[in-house]
C-alpha cells in the first residue's frame, strides 16, 4: 500500500495557503514506495508540466512528486490543488493527496470615492445621498468600511457589489447642516494591506437666518445696524423689507454684510417691524423678525382751547393728548388766581389725558396746566415736557366764597364787616342789609 504525505514548507494538515502574486510556490507531495506515476490535478483537472510555469517529477525516483509553481498568477493558479499517483496495476486504486488550496493575493489600488473633486466631496442636506467607494485590482477581494468623522458607518452600507479586481461599496447617508466640513473615508482592508481614501463633506443647503436679538430699544435721531445671520452653502445675501408699514420708512441694506442700516431713527419708527430672509438654488430661508423700539420725550399732539368759560355748577373737561415712549405719565395742575399757589389737581377718570371737574365753582377758576413725564432707560433721565396755560373762567351768578358769621367791634369804634364773593359778570349792585332794612 503506498501512502502520500505533505511533509514540506509546512504545508502538512494545510488545507489553505495564502501566497503573494508573483511569487514561486512549492505545493510538496512526497510517495514511499511509489510504483504508479505522479499526476497534478487543479479544481479537478489533470495539470502538466509547463515550462517557467508548472514542474514536478512524473517518476522520481526518490519518490518526490512535488509541485513547483512560478510567477503566481490567480489567473491560472489559484483554486484546490491535489496530488495523485497511479495504479500501478488492476488491483490497486489511484491514491491521492488532501486538497490544497491556494489562494495567490494581490493588494488592490488605492480605493478611490467617486465624485470627490479638489478633496471635496459635494453632497446635499436632508435627503438620501449614494456615495461609491471603489476598491480594484486586489485578490481576494478586500472589505470595505466607511467612516464619518472617524466614526463608523456600517449600518448605512447600502450595498457590496462585484468581486475581483473591482468592487465597489455604496453609502447610503443622510447629511445633515452639522456635516459640513466633516471628513469622510473609505477603508479597503486587505490581507496584504490596508489603505484609506477621506475627503471633507461640502454639503449644500437652503438658507437659514437668524438675528441677534428680536428688540431693538434706541433713542430717537441714532442711527441703528443690524446684521442678518445667514447660514447656507453657497454662500446667499439677505434681503430686509418693513412690514405691515403704512409709512415709507427710510432703511438700506449692505449686501457685504446682511445688514440692516438705519442712517437716523425716527419716532415714527417706534413699533415698526423689519423682516429678513434669503434664497439659493436649494430654496428659501426662514423668515426672521426684528421690531423697533424707539424711545422719543412726551410730545403734546392736541390740548384743550387755551381759554374756556364755564358756567357755575356745570362741569370742567379739559384735555391734553401726548405722544411719547414709554408711554408718558400725565398730571394736571391749577394756580390759583389770587395766591398763585400751584397744587396738583388728581384726575380720577380713567383717561389721564382728561381733567374733569365735576360742578365747579369759583374756587376752580383759574390756570390749568398739564406734565407728561417718561423715563428714558438707556439714559435713566426722566423727561419732563409741560403743556401751555389754560384759562378756565367761571361764569355765574354772586356767590359767597368765604363765609363769615361773625364779626366783633367795640363799642364807640368803627368795625369792619366783609364778605368776599365772586361774580361774573361783575355785579350791577352791592348792598348790605341789617334784617328788614338795607344799609
Amino acid at each position: 500500500m503506498h501512502s502520500i504525505y505533505e511533509v514540506r514548507n509546512g504545508l502538512k494538515g494545510v488545507r489553505k495557503a495564502l501566497i503573494n502574486d508573483s511569487e514561486e510556490l512549492d505545493i510538496p507531495c512526497t510517495v514511499r514506495g511509489r510504483e504508479g506515476e505522479c499526476l497534478w490535478l487543479k479544481n479537478n483537472q489533470a495539470v502538466g508540466n509547463i515550462p517557467n510555469k508548472y514542474q514536478f517529477l512524473r517518476q522520481p525516483s526518490n519518490g518526490d512528486c512535488s509541485l513547483h509553481i512560478y510567477n503566481l498568477d490567480p489567473k491560472y493558479d489559484e483554486g484546490e490543488w491535489q496530488c495523485q499517483v497511479t495504479s500501478p496495476n488492476i488491483h490497486e486504486s489511484t491514491i491521492s493527496s488532501d486538497p490544497v488550496k491556494v489562494v495567490v493575493l494581490v493588494a488592490p489600488n488605492p480605493p478611490s470615492i467617486r465624485s470627490v473633486e479638489s478633496n471635496q466631496l459635494r453632497v446635499y442636506s436632508d435627503r438620501s445621498n449614494e456615495i461609491e467607494c471603489i476598491s480594484s485590482n486586489g485578490n481576494p477581494a478586500p472589505r470595505i468600511e466607511w467612516y464619518i468623522d472617524g466614526e463608523n458607518s456600517r449600518t448605512n452600507i447600502d450595498s457590496i457589489t462585484g468581486d475581483s479586481p473591482k468592487v465597489t461599496s455604496v453609502l447610503s447617508y443622510i447629511f445633515k447642516r452639522m456635516h459640513r466640513n466633516s471628513t469622510i473615508s473609505c477603508l479597503s482592508i486587505h490581507q496584504t494591506i490596508t489603505q484609506n481614501t477621506s475627503a471633507l463633506i461640502n454639503v449644500m443647503y437652503a438658507p437659514q437666518v437668524s438675528v441677534p436679538q428680536k428688540v431693538y430699544t434706541i433713542n430717537e435721531g441714532n442711527s441703528l445696524t443690524v446684521q442678518c445671520l445667514v447660514d447656507s452653502n453657497p454662500i446667499t445675501s439677505a434681503v430686509w423689507k418693513a412690514i405691515d408699514s403704512e409709512t415709507n420708512h427710510e432703511f438700506r441694506t449692505e449686501y457685504q454684510t446682511n445688514a440692516l442700516i438705519i442712517d437716523r431713527v425716527t419716532k415714527s419708527m417706534n413699533k415698526a417691524v423689519f423682516e429678513c430672509s434669503a434664497r439659493n438654488e436649494f430654496g428659501a430661508s426662514n423668515n426672521e423678525q426684528i421690531t423697533l423700539d424707539v424711545l422719543f420725550e412726551p410730545t403734546l399732539i392736541r390740548a384743550s382751547e387755551p381759554q374756556q368759560s364755564v358756567e357755575l355748577g356745570d362741569s370742567i373737561r379739559l384735555y391734553c393728548e401726548y405722544d411719547g415712549n414709554p408711554v408718558p405719565k400725565i398730571m394736571w395742575f391749577h394756580i390759583n388766581p389770587i395766591t398763585d399757589q400751584v397744587r396738583n389737581r388728581p384726575n380720577n377718570e380713567a383717561n389721564a389725558s382728561f381733567l374733569v371737574i365735576q360742578n365747579a365753582t369759583y374756587h376752580d377758576e383759574g390756570h390749568y396746566y398739564c406734565e407728561a413725564l417718561n423715563h428714558n432707560s438707556i439714559t435713566n433721565k426722566e423727561l419732563i415736557v409741560r403743556s401751555a396755560k389754560i384759562i378756565v373762567d367761571i361764569m355765574g351768578k354772586p356767590a359767597i366764597i368765604q363765609k363769615k358769621d361773625t364779626a366783633y367791634g367795640y363799642r364807640g369804634t368803627d368795625t369792619d364787616v366783609e364778605q368776599i364773593f365772586c361774580s361774573d359778570p361783575t355785579p350791577t349792585s352791592v348792598y348790605w342789609q341789617y334784617g328788614s332794612m338795607r344799609v
